[in-house]
């Protein structure tokens, strides 16, 4: 088993998502050796909109800072500072960040990768 292992925001590099909104993956088999589960955070700008996602595993997420939405298939749930989000294996989802204000989310996957995923355009 490997030793414990402290990966700082800044030993990764950003993955730029649109909107000026990124992700940076923390944890996972590249940054820490043997590790079995993918750590990741996210800075969704205010007012920006995610692609419409489909993982192959569930993902899990927290919400740190801010507010927004979540759109899973056709349904929208209001998310903001302090909720934990379970999104299922498979379910179309989108993440909105309220107008006024950055979203800023931790989140999971079961796995030392980030998942096969399939991408679409938002619905409007």
């Amino acid at each position: 088993m490997s030793s414990a292992r402290v990966v700082a925001l800044t030993d990764v590099a950003p993955i730029p998502l649109a909107g000026g909104s990124w992700s940076r993956l923390l944890i996972h088999e590249q940054t820490v050796a043997g590790s079995r589960t993918t750590l990741g955070y996210s800075v969704f700008k205010a007012g920006s909109r995610t692609d419409d996602l489909k993982h192959s595993v569930e993902e899990l997420a927290f919400v740190v800072a801010g507010s927004g939405s979540l759109r899973l298939n056709e349904e929208t749930l209001a998310m903001a500072a302090g909720d934990a989000v379970f999104i299922p294996e498979g379910i179309w989802h989108t993440v909105a960040a309220a107008p006024a204000e950055d979203l800023v989310m931790v989140f999971a996957f079961p796995g030392p990768e980030y998942p096969p995923t399939e991408r679409r355009p938002p619905k409007p």
